[in-house]
């Protein structure tokens, strides 16, 4: 694996398959599924966050994605 001094994360987009997980897995790249990550720089944070398929398949789970972030702190 290289030698990198910043995380990789990885969200799932319209037309991704969930069968590409284990292989970004592989490759030490986080992957958000009805889940989120703090970004960090300095003293400042924001939240990427990931919600599943709401439409199709009926995956989100918003409540279970955002209830630990801050209501004052920023969220992508």
């Amino acid at each position: 694996m290289r030698n990198r001094s910043f995380d990789l994360t990885s969200l799932l987009g319209n037309h991704d398959f969930i069968l590409m997980s284990p292989d970004l897995k592989a490759m030490e790249i986080q992957f958000l599924i009805n889940e989120h990550t703090a970004i960090t720089c300095d003293d400042e944070i924001a939240w990427l966050i990931n919600i599943d398929d709401p439409h199709y398949f009926r995956a989100d789970n918003i409540e279970k994605t955002c209830n630990e972030i801050p209501i004052n702190e920023t969220s992508i």
